[in-house]
Parts: structure tokens; C-alpha cells; sequence
């Protein structure tokens, strides 16, 4: 579901730990039920997979 919490820990050089943690106190703090949360889940770590993916490239440039 979504993008693995390693692909986003590693472009934002943070443990998979404290990815998972974030994003979990994050969908939790939305108070979604059901199908919302789930998709809220899904979206959202993709989300901050692409940001994360951006930035990384950008600091390439």
C-alpha cells in the first residue's frame, strides 16, 4: 500500500521507525474511519514520498 516507509526514510535520511511514527500520529490526529483512513494512508505516504523525492533531487541541482 503506497510507497515503503525505507523509500521515504532513505530520501529523507530518517530511520523507517520514525517515518512509520510520524505517519501514524499524523492519520490518527485526522480521525478518519474506515475506508478514509485507509485511503488517507495510502495517499499520504505517497505524498510524502514524492515530496521527499523532489527535494532530494533538487539538491542535487
Amino acid at each position: 500500500m503506497g510507497v515503503p516507509y525505507d523509500a521515504i526514510a532513505q530520501n529523507c535520511r530518517l530511520s523507517p521507525e520514525t517515518v512509520r511514527t510520524y505517519l501514524k500520529r499524523s492519520l490518527k490526529n485526522l480521525n478518519l474511519e474506515g475506508y478514509d483512513a485507509l485511503r488517507s494512508a495510502v495517499l499520504m505516504r505517497t505524498f510524502v514520498f514524492m515530496i521527499s523525492n523532489t527535494a532530494k533531487e533538487n539538491e542535487k541541482m
